[in-house]
């Protein structure tokens, strides 16, 4: 993206669709499926190697997206509670993946996302690495049915509420609570201009972030905490009291 846009290749983000699925096709030019199925695995494995540190990563240029999302991958690692987990907008299903294979008492590792593309991949990636506590759905954050879905212990947004309007974020946010047995966590990006090229629909703060934060807490009926820290952008967890749950 930042190489592309400067030169006027990029302008909006079904370009960068465009383009990404090209440099993924190109390597099997005949055969898409084993493209995709290599650009997961390999993927996959170097988050795992980022991960095998005993500690959060060190913090990466934003260039190096796939090092970001492993230090935001690393501190939800940290901050899971419970047995279960539900990674909404999971796109390419990773962290899903890399929960079951670095907290082996996980019984339910779910994502979910709009938009199933990578779905098969990552379901051959979870049996190849016998992860069977792993499950991908279809799902729309704005549905009214969302709360169907049943509680997860941990809930994860990473990289998500920038993606909607403030007026659907909030609706996003009730659904995200109405299935939070006992942590929500989400992850934003701190921008001075929104990229469209990734369809940001809105900028955050730190102050705007932990607004969020109080909101969800007053949807608890004040039986909530949360507190926000800095982790290549912004990390936000909102908890439940035990008494609440």
């Amino acid at each position: 993206m930042l190489e592309l846009k400067p030169l006027g290749l990029l302008k909006q983000s079904s370009d960068f669709g465009i383009i990404f699925s090209g440099i993924i096709g190109s390597f099997f030019p005949d055969d898409a499926r084993s493209a995709w199925h290599g650009y997961g695995a390999k993927t996959l494995q170097r988050f795992l190697t980022y991960l095998s540190t005993q500690r959060t990563p060190q913090k990466f240029d934003y260039y190096a997206t796939i090092g970001v999302f492993a230090t935001w991958y690393q501190r939800v690692c940290e901050l899971f509670v419970g047995e279960s987990l539900l990674d909404v907008g999971c796109e390419s299903g990773f962290l899903p993946l890399v929960i079951a294979e670095r907290i082996p008492f996980v019984t339910k590792s779910t994502g979910i996302d709009i938009r199933p593309d990578m779905f098969a991949v990552a379901r051959e990636l979870a049996e190849e690495w016998h992860l069977s506590a792993v499950h991908f759905e279809e799902a729309d954050l704005l549905a009214n049915n969302f709360y169907s879905l049943g509680k997860f212990d941990t809930v994860t947004a990473i990289g998500v509420i920038e993606h909607f309007s403030e007026e659907d974020m909030y609706r996003v946010l009730t659904n995200l609570l109405a299935v939070t047995a006992q942590r929500l966590i989400f992850v934003v990006p701190y921008e001075q201009d929104m990229e469209i090229i990734y369809d940001h629909k809105q900028l955050f703060t730190p102050e705007k972030l932990e607004a969020v934060g109080r909101w969800c807490v007053q949807q608890f009926g004040g039986t909530a905490r949360m507190w926000r820290e800095e982790c290549n952008g912004g990390l936000l967890l909102v908890e439940r009291h035990a008494s609440a749950k």
